[in-house]
């Protein structure tokens, strides 16, 4: 029997904590209409700001960022988007398929402003308006920061529980403590098939926090279930799986100019990452495919995914 804080007495712990939304000191401190997506007050809050003729900015690129443009472009809003990297979620997909999801939202009217570096906001007669380093300033009714998040591990690191961005867990989610566990935006794992990573999806944090339990009660049997998510922009939708950060190599299947195309990602010797655009006989293909060796015929686009695995 162990106590936590204020005394009460554990087995086992279970650490939930999640992340919170990065904010930026200069939208926070001036006055000006800014958002951050976390909450369904949040959402609901933003749903009656997507209005037709709105002027909305969004500082973020990623796939809160880009979504939140979908959903403003299809209510009649009209959207910039600032992003510092050279293409939206360029970190997370590459140059190619990155290239695929900007080529997207400029077709449906977005401003996309690549590379583009913020050095200030200010309040205007209810307005934000965004300073932008060599370019014109945007104003907008609403400015959306959407720049990640961060996990809530300050309890743990105080506890004396080894962090590093997040809580050190290893494959069965127990923490540097064996007596504690981690689950979900909090829990760096190291994954027996992609190695050490931390997944910030509400999928994970489901499936996460139901291992950990049966863990916890008994169970020695590792997390191994793919990270997961999907996203719906416009008229593409797009499932992935996996962890393609770090890849050697791209193997695409299909047209990616029809945006019907299924994408596998190679790091070292194996797939780490499967995706598919508008295909959606693909994703338990794929599911099967992540973590099979990088073989000749994995490269080969002319073999169905269906024989890969």
């Amino acid at each position: 029997m162990r106590l936590g804080a204020g005394g009460l007495p554990y087995d086992r712990l279970l650490l939930a904590t999640g992340a919170t939304p990065r904010h930026l000191a200069m939208a926070d401190t001036s006055g000006a209409p800014v958002l951050h997506l976390r909450t369904l007050d949040d959402a609901l809050a933003l749903r009656d700001r997507l209005t037709e003729g709105a002027r909305i900015a969004i500082i973020g690129a990623g796939w809160i960022g880009l979504e939140v443009a979908s959903a403003a472009r299809q209510r009649g809003a009209s959207v910039t988007v600032l992003e510092s990297a050279s293409l939206p979620l360029q970190r997370v997909l590459g140059d190619e398929i990155a290239t695929v999801f900007a080529d997207l939202h400029r077709e449906h009217g977005v401003d996309l402003r690549l590379g583009a570096s913020v050095t200030g906001v200010e309040h205007d007669d209810g307005k934000a308006v965004v300073r932008v380093e060599d370019g014109e300033p945007v104003v907008a009714d609403l400015l959306v920061v959407a720049v990640g998040v961060t996990p809530n591990d300050r309890l743990a690191a105080d506890a004396g529980l080894a962090v590093d961005n997040g809580v050190l867990v290893d494959a069965r989610l127990r923490a540097s403590d064996p007596h504690v566990f981690a689950a979900g935006d909090l829990a760096d794992q190291n994954h027996p098939v992609l190695g050490r990573i931390r997944v910030e999806h509400w999928d994970t944090a489901i499936h996460q926090g139901r291992h950990a339990a049966r863990v916890m009660l008994g169970g020695d049997e590792p997390y191994t279930r793919l990270p997961y998510f999907f996203t719906d922009q416009y008229d593409l939708g797009m499932e992935y799986v996996g962890h393609g950060a770090g890849y050697d190599d791209l193997v695409v299947r299909g047209d990616l100019a029809a945006r019907q195309a299924s994408v596998l990602w190679l790091r070292g010797d194996r797939v780490v990452a499967g995706m598919h655009l508008n295909d959606w006989d693909a994703i338990e293909p794929l599911r099967a495919v992540v973590g099979v060796g990088a073989t000749d015929a994995v490269r080969d686009p002319s073999v169905p995914l269906a024989d890969l695995a």
